[in-house]
């Protein structure tokens, strides 16, 4: 790089020098930039090398074991795969329409009063909320409170 000049300095110069000095200038920026482009260039590979994706590849050591190989070593490439219809398991076949009361045409039908639907439907939402606590109890007296409310696995 050339010296800096001062401004008495660039006063005094012809034009012929500076048209000089302006050229070596443009010059020197024309190679900074193309420095600072491979610098830029330099750095963007090595962040790939360092950042970007990377396939890693164990080979087998001779006499250890590799989890992951497993599966290929013991493989046998000559046996033919087998169909998908073998592999997948069958679709599960949905109820039909009307299986319900088909099922249940056999059961007698007891009409009860309204209030006994709805004291049952309490007692079970009651129980079934506080069934841990029902086992508690009994477990902790010497008869079994469960076993009155038609739970037997206390």
């Amino acid at each position: 790089m050339a010296d800096r000049h001062t401004l008495e300095e660039l006063n005094n110069c012809s034009r012929e020098e500076l048209i000089t000095i302006v050229l070596m200038m443009q010059g020197q920026l024309d190679t900074l930039n193309e420095n600072i482009e491979r610098l830029i260039e330099q750095v963007r590979i090595a962040n790939s090398y360092r950042f970007g994706k990377h396939e890693e590849t164990l080979d087998s050591i001779d006499g250890q074991l590799s989890f992951f190989d497993e599966a290929e070593s013991c493989c046998d490439l000559s046996v033919p795969e087998p169909a998908a219809e073998e592999v997948l398991p069958s679709r599960r076949n949905h109820k039909k329409k009307g299986q319900r009361e088909m099922n249940l045409k056999d059961f007698p039908e007891e009409i009860l009063p309204p209030i006994i639907i709805f004291v049952f439907l309490l007692l079970t939402r009651f129980f079934s909320h506080f069934h841990f606590f029902i086992e508690i109890a009994s477990k902790s007296m010497s008869f079994p409170l469960a076993m009155n409310h038609g739970y037997t696995d206390v």
